[in-house]
């Protein structure tokens, strides 16, 4: 369990490092950034912003991007219900024909810190206790966007994989005692957004 987690944490360091030595390329070559929200999130109350970089020149055929999102919840939803965390998902896309157009796919490692609790309507173990720990996995996506200028535009993409939940349980939400230790693999999706996208240049 450990190597998987050492594991996941190389590749997202390694997407991230990618993004810094793209950066200094991008000084003599024209890339386009864009930064965006994830309107479904915003639902949630999941404060979050996204930023994705053009990797190749724009003449490309096969253009490269990296997308780099963060989520935040530090919000309680009443009755001790919660789902707090602090969440990075980078993730390396594939185009055809030209980035931020159209069809893509992705292949993105993920990391999570949550707190979370007390929702009814998923499953009965979530409704009656909580749990918090650490979450961390990768998945593959596909998605499309639609610009509906030269600056703003809709995106929408989703995504499986597997999770790695490593948490402990506690008996009510609030202030329950600790019933145990809980290291689950899930396949799940892991990937969900329809998102509002900002082109910056």
């Amino acid at each position: 369990m450990k190597k998987k987690r050492l594991y996941t944490v190389l590749l997202i360091l390694f997407i991230c490092g990618s993004c810094s030595m793209a950066q200094e390329k991008a000084l003599s070559k024209a890339h386009h950034v864009v930064i965006k929200t994830n309107l479904a999130g915003i639902t949630l109350w999941n404060l979050n912003l996204a930023g994705e970089l053009n990797l190749n020149p724009v003449e490309s055929v096969y253009p490269l991007t990296l997308h780099v999102p963060v989520s935040y919840n530090p919000f309680s939803y009443g009755h001790d219900a919660k789902l707090k965390h602090i969440a990075i998902q980078p993730e390396l896309r594939l185009w055809k024909g030209a980035a931020f157009s159209k069809f893509f796919i992705g292949l993105h490692a993920h990391y999570a810190y949550y707190n979370a609790g007390g929702i009814s309507n998923i499953n009965k173990r979530i409704k009656e206790n909580r749990y918090q720990g650490n979450l961390f996995g990768m998945g593959a996506s596909g998605g499309y966007k639609y610009m509906i200028n030269d600056k703003i535009g809709i995106e929408s993409v989703l995504g499986l994989g597997y999770a790695v939940v490593n948490h402990d349980i506690y008996d009510c939400q609030h202030c329950g005692s600790k019933k145990g230790e809980e290291t689950k693999i899930l396949f799940v999706p892991t990937k969900f957004a329809i998102s509002l996208v900002y082109r910056i240049k």
